[in-house]
């Protein structure tokens, strides 16, 4: 299309001293690929608490639509002839479509209050003047383009639509400018001459006041213009540190807080401005290195800073000044950062020059990342051991009854958590041949009157059961043909009756195990089944009629438990299904379901069973839910879930070989 200029015809509202000459562009081979909504392979450091994934290449700054429902980046491709603009779904991150940009050297984008239109800055296009390319969000087409400006940085909308401002650093030359442009009727309104190098920009909350940010020369100090903008006259400028890169302003306008990024290589700062006396009224040292973009939530409680050498996210508490947390991005070069609007995410956007990837958006969950529980380990040498110490913890003193089941394998024992819980004692794992000296030693101090065996002597041999037989005044096997009775039989002694029941395969673990800490806690018991079996026994079912079970929660998709199995529940009564895409996403479902509130919450590996059976009974007691989770990290859900609860307290069962340091990190994936 033909490319419209908007400047005054005789050129006199612009100020003196512009740059002429085209704008270098850094051409770097990159691998061009398109909007792809896939996650791209991330270590445990990079997943920290953000999910990834691919868009069009060196993308320079992101916007929201107010509902939050879009994102639009403006990208700056060295391998494509113009800059350009693209949309992605903000829930999928689904690629729509892509403009292209009036030039090259694409920085800037923002998008009209109303949501319907994103202006886009680019430095050089025809004739070598910068410019705003105008896009139509709502029919996907672009609209205008205003030209015949110096190369433009970063570009704003005043809150109440009625103006935009885009910066005009106009490098080497004493002063730059502020292109104002009317979005009613697309035409450049005046110029303000600014301080040196204007980049990033932010407005009041009321519209009166444009807050301009100049880096300076680079290597000097650097200043804030501020601009009236009913007058467009500069009232005030305010000092700054060494090369300040970003700004950004509290949601009520009291403060403004930008970032000195200093020399590059030391560690920079953020200058903290008051808006009622335009000065510097404190500094936040050892932000980390390099920050650049900065933008505060929109709850107003926290500023998250890009350190572009450092290659991480630094999180500052506004109302301390302090900084709480990092983020490391160990990929790509950070360039800028946005929050959704209602404030669960924090995108940032990472160009494609330095990985083999075109372009990259970290999008952070935003209360995951505020979580900072304090965490704590219960664990032994091996499993025996972190049973002893799982014991210690829930049972300080003495217990009334303690459960024993085998070390080296579920079947027989995934059913007794919750009763153990319900009944105020341990599970204790032991060697099938052999009571380990530390278990026998924690019996005893335990004192119980009732020792439960779980399992036949093929899970537990009459060796041991003779060894606790000197340890308590009765002890009584569970024990049945198969896992299936042998649960029902570990049910009858703590459940004499019930009506509410969980239902989870006896083939496999994770979700038995999920579940026995809800159990437990709510006084639930957890039944096993043969779920890939099309009914259920007869056995089973006559075990339901006794106790008058009539509500089932049933674990795990219709693969784990078949559906016929849950047509024949329904004849009792009222059937839950709770399955998510894997077992740890089924862990997260269970406790959704069965928490609601307290404080704390504990952790056990996924891929095995040992921590997971022991530590059920002490999350029970303390009416915590139990999440399994990977060995490196902690699904995102379940932190999401946890930091939405306010739950303060996390506790890992078992070492570092089940659960590693970076769970203890709380390390997200």
């Amino acid at each position: 299309m033909r490319e419209r200029t908007s400047l005054p015809k005789d050129g006199s509202a612009r100020p003196t001293g512009r740059a002429s000459g085209p704008v270098a562009v850094l051409f770097v081979v990159a691998l061009a690929l398109v909007g792809l909504a896939v996650s791209a392979p991330a270590s445990a450091t990079d997943s920290y608490r953000a999910d990834r994934f691919h868009v069009w290449n060196n993308p320079r700054g992101v916007a929201f639509t107010p509902d939050g429902s879009t994102a639009v980046i403006v990208n700056d491709d060295p391998l494509y002839k113009y800059g350009t603009l693209t949309k992605y779904d903000a829930a999928t991150h689904v690629w729509k479509w892509r403009v292209d940009l009036d030039g090259v050297g694409a920085n800037g984008v923002a998008i009209s209050p109303d949501g319907t239109q994103a202006y886009a800055t680019y430095q050089s296009g025809p004739f070598n003047s910068g410019g705003l390319t105008v896009v139509d969000l709502v029919n996907y087409k672009k609209l205008d383009t205003i030209t015949g400006t110096d190369p433009l940085w970063n570009v704003a909308f005043t809150p109440d639509g009625s103006k935009v401002y885009a910066t005009e650093p106009q490098l080497g030359t004493p002063n730059g400018s502020v292109v104002v442009v009317d979005p009613a009727t697309r035409t450049v309104l005046t110029y303000i001459t600014v301080c040196r190098a204007p980049s990033d920009l932010v407005f009041s909350p009321d519209s009166s006041r444009a807050y301009v940010l100049c880096t300076g020369n680079g290597t000097g100090t650097g200043a804030i213009s501020v601009i009236d903008v009913a007058t467009s006259a500069v009232t005030a400028t305010i000092p700054l540190g060494i090369s300040p890169k970003g700004i950004a302003i509290t949601p009520d306008g009291s403060a403004l807080f930008a970032t000195n990024f200093g020399d590059g290589t030391l560690s920079g700062s953020v200058s903290v401005v008051s808006t009622a006396t335009n000065t510097v009224t404190s500094t936040i040292s050892h932000v980390g290195v390099g920050p650049a973009a900065i933008r505060i939530s929109p709850d107003g409680a926290q500023a998250w800073v890009l350190n572009t050498n450092g290659a991480n996210v630094a999180v500052i508490d506004v109302a301390t000044e302090t900084v709480v947390e990092r983020f490391p991005l160990s990929v790509g070069g950070m360039a800028n950062i946005a929050f959704t609007p209602d404030g669960e995410r924090a995108w940032v956007d990472i160009d494609g020059f330095t990985n083999p990837y075109p372009g990259m958006v970290a999008s952070f969950d935003v209360k995951s990342a505020r979580w900072n529980p304090t965490v704590s380990r219960v664990s032994g040498a091996d499993r025996y051991l972190t049973s002893v110490e799982v014991a210690k913890t829930a049972f300080p003193t003495v217990a009334p009854v303690v459960f024993v089941a085998t070390g080296t394998g579920f079947a027989d024992a995934l059913a007794a958590a919750a009763p153990a819980a319900q009944l105020g004692g341990p599970l204790l794992l032991t060697d099938p041949d052999s009571l380990p000296a530390s278990v026998q030693a924690e019996i005893q101090s335990l004192q119980p009157s009732t020792i439960y065996i779980v399992g036949g002597t093929g899970a537990i041999s009459t060796t041991v059961e003779q060894q606790l037989h000197s340890l308590a005044p009765t002890v009584t096997r569970l024990a049945g043909s198969d896992r299936f009775e042998t649960a029902r039989k570990v049910i009858d002694v703590a459940f004499p009756s019930f009506t509410k029941v969980y239902v989870a395969t006896g083939k496999d673990f994770p979700d038995a195990l999920s579940a026995s800490a809800a159990g437990g806690a709510a006084g639930i018991p957890v039944l096993l089944v043969n779920g890939t079996d099309p009914s259920l026994d007869q056995a089973t079912t006559a075990f339901l009629t006794t106790h008058g079970a009539n509500a089932f929660t049933v674990l795990g998709g219709p693969t784990v438990v078949s559906g016929g199995i849950t047509n024949q529940l329904g004849d009792f009564g009222r059937v839950t299904r709770i399955y998510g895409s894997d077992r740890y996403a089924t862990s997260q479902l269970i406790n959704a379901d069965a928490f609601t509130a307290g404080t704390g919450a504990y952790f056990a590996t996924g891929t095995q069973f040992a921590d997971a059976l022991s530590g059920a009974v002490l999350a029970a007691v303390n009416d915590s839910p139990l999440y399994v989770v990977q060995p490196g990290c902690v699904p995102e859900g379940s932190m999401h879930d946890l930091a939405s609860r306010g739950v303060s307290r996390a506790t890992l069962i078992g070492g570092t070989g089940a659960l590693n340091n970076a769970v203890a990190a709380m390390y997200n994936c």
